[in-house]
């Protein structure tokens, strides 16, 4: 090789090794520029669900998925989550974790396994919880029912209830494999809460079609609960449902004589809703009522007098009772419901007519002035309009005469 080949080969490969490094700190320098880019776009999310700014928080998101930096953010949320500030509690975390949507899934799942701090696994499954609202394809939302399943043989209470509420959320397509679990693990439970909890969302499945027959003694049983509030929640799951009418007739029956008026009141609105059906609930009622004598217990006697109407079984009973309660100026709006019911029994509560003419005569009611337009804005009193208006039910004909002037008193 000559002395002029060698000199050329030296700068060739001079000139090669200097463009090398050149491309090479170009490259770094944008990776280096990327990657604090991406780190800015986190730090910017943290900072907004540190600082409970919910906007800011989706906006930040937004920076974070343009700039491919999901992984590095579900990093910085899986710490925050472990961390036992106030920022791990708040919606702002939950959304950021939702707004990531499928991605954040695997990592959440990871933090729900027993061997992870409980705090952690409560805060997993909670968020896991938030995002039923996200748009999750069915592979994704059957992940996360299987994982949960795991959870409701869990040694913790807490998490327990929490995976529970997951699975019901995510996976009623699931619910014949899932509710025998839930109903050993929470309608048992010691806490109350999830005692109530468990026959409320045993309603909301039956509503959406499981079949819940399985668990209709175990609802039954709840229904001696010694809390209030889960024997009536139980109730409103026997209702949902449809459960065959006399079982649940029968049962709401026993519950208009319990110790706590409000479930008496929710048995009365319950057998109500079954209208008709519930005709041989009538007696139960008549005599729940007739044990109603305090003012103070107005709320239950209201349904008790709502249920009367709504099942319309017109007998003597049913309309004395009525107007036992709509003379009885002791009492209060169950005055105003009395006339209601007796409007919804029509033309067969006739024997109220006397009763509903005296009292709209007594609070002065204009006859002239009724019509169908301005009948609430020229009554004095509601009780007299609603007394006005059941009259009109019950006898057009006498209605009428009062609207021509016409005597108004009983014949």
């Amino acid at each position: 090789m000559s002395q002029y080949e060698e000199y050329s080969w030296v700068t060739i490969r001079k000139f090669l090794f200097v463009t090398c490094l050149v491309l090479i700190t170009i490259y770094l320098s944008i990776y280096i520029s990327w990657r604090v880019y991406q780190y800015r776009a986190v730090r910017e999310l943290v900072h907004a669900i540190e600082s409970f700014n919910d906007q800011e928080t989706l906006e930040s998101l937004n920076k974070v998925k343009s700039r491919d930096a999901t992984e590095q953010a579900l990093s910085r949320l899986i710490e925050l989550l472990e961390s036992n500030s106030k920022a791990a509690d708040s919606r702002a975390i939950r959304r950021a974790f939702s707004g990531i949507g499928s991605q954040a899934i695997s990592r959440l799942l990871e933090k729900t396994d027993p061997s992870e701090n409980l705090n952690t696994r409560l805060k997993a499954i909670f968020v896991l919880r938030e995002m039923a609202d996200s748009q999750l394809d069915a592979y994704e939302i059957q992940r996360i029912v299987h994982s949960l399943l795991q959870a409701l043989n869990d040694e913790n209470r807490e998490i327990r209830f929490s995976a529970a509420q997951v699975i019901l959320m995510f996976g009623a397509s699931e619910s014949d494999e899932i509710l025998p679990i839930f109903v050993e693990v929470l309608l048992k439970d010691p806490d109350p809460e999830n005692r109530w909890n468990a026959a409320l969302r045993i309603g909301i499945l039956g509503e959406l079609g499981a079949q819940v027959d399985t668990v209709l003694a175990d609802l039954q049983q709840a229904l001696n609960d010694p809390v209030a509030i889960v024997r009536i929640h139980a109730a409103h799951a026997i209702y949902k449902i449809g459960i065959p009418d006399q079982v649940m007739i029968d049962a709401f029956i026993e519950m208009l004589f319990d110790e706590n008026l409000s479930c008496r009141r929710e048995a009365a609105t319950l057998l109500g809703q079954l209208e008709g059906r519930a005709k041989s609930a009538v007696p139960a009622l008549l005599e729940s009522l007739n044990m109603l004598k305090d003012v103070k217990q107005e709320m239950a006697r209201r349904s008790l007098v709502d249920a009367l109407g709504d099942i319309g079984h017109a007998s003597p009973d049913v309309v004395q009772a009525l107007v036992d309660t709509l003379n009885n100026k002791r009492f209060g709006y169950s005055r105003e419901h009395a006339a209601f019911s007796l409007g919804k029994l029509g033309p067969k509560a006739v024997s109220a007519v006397p009763d509903l003419v005296k009292v709209r005569d007594e609070l002065k009611i204009n006859s002239k002035l009724y019509s169908e337009t301005n009948m609430e804005m020229e009554f004095e009193n509601r009780l007299g309009l609603v007394a006005a208006i059941a009259l009109k039910q019950i006898d057009p004909k006498k209605f009428n005469r009062a609207l021509d002037g016409s005597n108004t008193k009983a014949q």
